[in-house]
């Protein structure tokens, strides 16, 4: 079983096999050693692609990303250093509240289920952000937009909404190093892809050894298929002619 492969043999091919040609038998293995290194080769190809596509496309596009992300991220932290002060203060639906539990329970009571999903509804402001809800799939979110757009999830304890937004925003400096990392790492990715694509295929020099000799194999068997496949046809044509002899020949007997 491990000699069957998508081979298919003709006549003088398998006439070879039987009367143990050297080369023909060469043929196969040198086939067989073609099809592995195609299959090297096309993988050699796919990955390169995938390298092209990561260095001039996707690497690209996230540093341009998390470079955005700073620089929005750099001019709310200003916003937020600004407007925080001592005092607790949110403005909700057109009121001002200092205390956070009361803040949390209108932040909860300003939910509204029939508002379509992934809309954002605004419903006040906190710390120089401008505040809005969005329902999801399976919960609401809170969003604080200024340059930038932040979210945290909506909590059933009111003074917990307060708390999460608070450490969103207190999380800016941190979401800054953590961008400014990622951008380093997508630099080098780059490079990386570069020494990749350096890299001929390791195996070039040998398949085309093999297709060259593939070639002059090819050529020699195709001569003697030719005429092994003659051959073959007028001892088919000579069989014919003797069976319709022979079927005359049994027919004048009946007479």
């Amino acid at each position: 079983m491990s000699d069957l492969d998508n081979t298919t043999m003709n006549f003088g091919e398998i006439k070879a096999i039987a009367t143990d040609n050297q080369e023909i038998m060469e043929k196969f293995e040198v086939d067989m050693k073609v099809q592995a290194l195609k299959l090297k080769e096309r993988n050699y190809r796919n990955q390169r692609y995938t390298f092209e596509d990561k260095m001039k496309t996707f690497l690209p596009k996230q540093i341009e990303r998390e470079s955005n992300f700073i620089e929005k991220c750099k001019a709310d932290l200003e916003i937020r250093n600004r407007e925080t002060t001592p005092e607790f203060s949110i403005e909700l639906n057109s009121k001002v509240f200092k205390d956070t539990k009361e803040a949390g329970e209108e932040i909860i009571k300003s939910v509204n289920k029939n508002i379509d999903k992934n809309i954002l509804y605004k419903i006040g402001k906190y710390r120089g952000f401008t505040l809005y809800l969005e329902n999801k799939f399976n919960d609401t979110e809170i969003h604080f937009v200024k340059n930038g757009k932040y979210s945290v999830r909506l909590a059933q304890i009111p003074s917990l909404n307060i708390q999460r937004l608070d450490e969103e925003l207190a999380n800016f400096e941190k979401n800054i190093e953590q961008s400014e990392q990622k951008i380093k790492n997508y630099k080098r990715e780059i490079e990386q892809c570069k020494i990749e694509l350096e890299k001929p295929f390791a195996d070039e020099e040998e398949l085309k050894q093999l297709l060259q000799r593939q070639s002059e194999l090819n050529n020699k068997l195709n001569l003697d298929n030719k005429k092994d496949e003659q051959i073959l046809i007028e001892d088919e044509t000579k069989e014919e002619s003797q069976e319709s002899e022979y079927s005359q020949e049994c027919e004048e007997m009946e007479e």
